[in-house]
């Protein structure tokens, strides 16, 4: 087998069946567990570089969040699965998780799978579980988003979605005030000046 074919066969014969045993459904190189109120969903990022010969990958981790769909998406009818990253602020890496080059696998014609898979076993088990398995409700997708401060353009994400977890929760002026922090600094983006223009006149309406 030549590198490529090596990784088709990890993907299928070896990391699917340890998501399979914690609730994930393989779709392409994604692996999903939908919840009440969100998507966990772990992607396996490949290097653009990548050739027959040599492919490098890793993991990147997302929770797909409803609420922030339903306010500021598509509308009521949520998707089966996750159709747009923005909803996923709560957004990680392997290489962040476990303080590591982003390139975290590399496999060549001299790798052995199941050598390299108990590597990526140890991985999942240590960094990608415990992370993901953090988030159980919309609560705890809350408490995450409050947690991010003022972390550059996070921030700012994270507040609009706190927000709008608070108007949710009954709390409706301090989510509209969040939602109006994050127009101000957004003042200069005519369609997201408009999108949240009628999120909060949405809001007020039912208040």
């Amino acid at each position: 087998m030549n590198s490529l074919e090596k990784f088709n066969a990890l993907i299928n014969d070896f990391i699917k069946p340890v998501l399979k045993k914690n609730g994930f459904i393989k779709s392409s190189l994604h692996f999903y567990k939908r919840e009440e109120d969100f998507i966990k969903f772990i992607s396996i990022e490949k290097s653009s570089w990548n050739t027959n010969e040599n492919v490098k990958f890793s993991f990147n981790i997302h929770v797909f969040d409803f609420l922030a769909y339903k306010y500021i998406g598509e509308g009521e009818i949520l998707p089966k699965l996750p159709v747009n990253t923005f909803y996923s602020i709560i957004s990680t890496d392997l290489s962040e998780l476990s303080r590591q080059k982003k390139d975290r696998y590399e496999i060549s014609k001299e790798t052995e799978i199941d050598k390299l898979f108990s590597v990526i076993e140890k991985d999942i088990y240590n960094y990608i579980i415990p992370y993901i398995d953090k988030f159980n409700s919309k609560e705890d997708l809350y408490h995450e988003y409050c947690a991010a401060g003022n972390e550059a353009w996070r921030a700012r994400g994270t507040e609009l979605f706190a927000g709008i977890h608070e108007i949710e929760f009954g709390n409706k002026l301090s989510g509209i005030s969040k939602i109006k922090n994050c127009q101000l600094r957004w003042s200069d983006n005519d369609f997201w000046n408009n999108k949240l223009n009628k999120l909060i006149e949405k809001i007020t309406n039912v208040v």
